[in-house]
């Protein structure tokens, strides 16, 4: 769930941050930010998977910043709970969503990749790789947002809506969400950023 900057951020001012990822080659990249910008030795990374994994081993935490994780997992609503259990009291949690209709356009290249190459995503890497026209047409992106967009094993699609119910739910005041995504929702198969942004506070 690291966040460079963000984490950077809290680090240089004197917060204890523990950032925790599934895999190891994601740590290594956020490693290595953190020693570019001079906070790696005040940052504690732990390699884990947040539906799976025991979590009993970390603290409970004043802050979660939780960004563009939770959809890329095999069930967001798991790994929200989880998260949410190791908030202190009043401590606050921020969750980054892909928007269930800003999306669209993506979904719909995804949904053509699936019917017509694989949903294998190691075999859709490869089929890319062969720089046919419809692959050089989608890698015109940056080849990380490539593989956000089109390659990830797991990619599932909310609505604030649906956010705020899980903050009611587990007794979390909302506190604010990204401006991208008020006014009526559906409309937002307009707009251009697909991740959206919610806060909230644990009640006491």
């Amino acid at each position: 769930m690291w966040n460079w900057r963000k984490g950077s951020f809290f680090a240089k001012n004197g917060g204890k941050v523990i950032a925790i990822d599934f895999t190891e080659n994601q740590l290594k990249v956020a490693k290595d930010y953190a020693k570019r910008v001079g906070v790696d030795n005040k940052i504690i990374f732990k390699q884990k998977d947040i539906i799976n994994s025991s979590l009993k081993d970390l603290e409970k935490f004043d802050i979660i910043i939780c960004t563009g994780v939770l959809h890329h997992t095999e069930d967001a609503y798991k790994g929200f709970l989880n998260l949410v259990g190791l908030l202190e009291r009043n401590g606050i949690i921020i969750v980054g969503l892909y928007h269930k209709y800003a999306r669209w356009r993506f979904r719909f290249i995804r949904f053509l990749l699936h019917l017509f190459v694989s949903k294998d995503y190691k075999k859709l890497d490869l089929w890319f790789e062969k720089n046919n026209f419809f692959a050089r047409f989608l890698k015109r992106a940056p080849k990380n947002s490539v593989y956000d967009r089109y390659l990830v094993p797991f990619e599932s699609y909310h609505t604030l809506r649906e956010v705020k119910g899980w903050f009611k739910k587990n007794n979390l005041k909302f506190v604010e969400n990204s401006k991208n995504v008020d006014g009526f929702e559906i409309f937002k198969i307009f707009e251009r950023k697909t991740l959206f942004f919610v806060s909230g506070h644990k009640n006491k």
